[in-house]
């Protein structure tokens, strides 16, 4: 015969799980669509606008995780042949952005996703960070978000 004190733990463990788990990613879900939110409001806006509408909120590998993308599809060019040629002028960056600027092969040879040359500028143009920059300015207000929520549910589960 099991301990009704050990039983009950053991239901308010599996409940505090649970609870933290759905409130967490609910947060999370919160704070990636802020984020996609105040880089959407200082995206430069070139021509078709296709840049800041590319910035969105995606499912990560793992349950809690969330990315926040910018670029894609409607950002990809083919290099252009010629004086206006951008192959290799994609700066790449150190820290968070190390080797994040990448080339592949397109129609016509190779393509490049003009995200990243807005981001960080090429040859011929200066950087307009939108991306980086926003992240993070945002980054520890993150962070204290979701430990504030976690802390919150335990709090909740401490006091019963």
């Amino acid at each position: 015969m099991a301990n009704k004190s050990v039983e009950a733990f053991k239901r308010l463990t599996v409940d505090l799980k649970r609870d933290v788990l759905y409130s967490a990613l609910d947060e999370l879900n919160v704070q990636a669509d802020a984020l996609a939110e105040t880089m959407r409001s200082v995206c430069p806006v070139g021509l078709t606008g296709n840049l800041k509408a590319s910035i969105r909120k995606a499912p990560g590998r793992k349950e809690t995780t969330v990315l926040v993308m910018a670029g894609g599809k409607t950002t990809t060019r083919e290099y252009i042949s010629g004086p206006h040629n951008y192959e290799r002028e994609v700066r790449i960056g150190s820290g968070d952005t190390a080797n994040i600027a990448r080339v592949s092969g397109g129609k016509f040879g190779r393509t490049y996703d003009y995200s990243r040359a807005v981001e960080f500028g090429t040859a011929r143009e200066p950087a307009h960070p939108f991306f980086w920059p926003t992240y993070r300015l945002k980054r520890s207000g993150m962070r204290r978000a979701m430990k504030r929520n976690i802390s919150t549910i335990i709090k909740k589960y401490s006091a019963e």
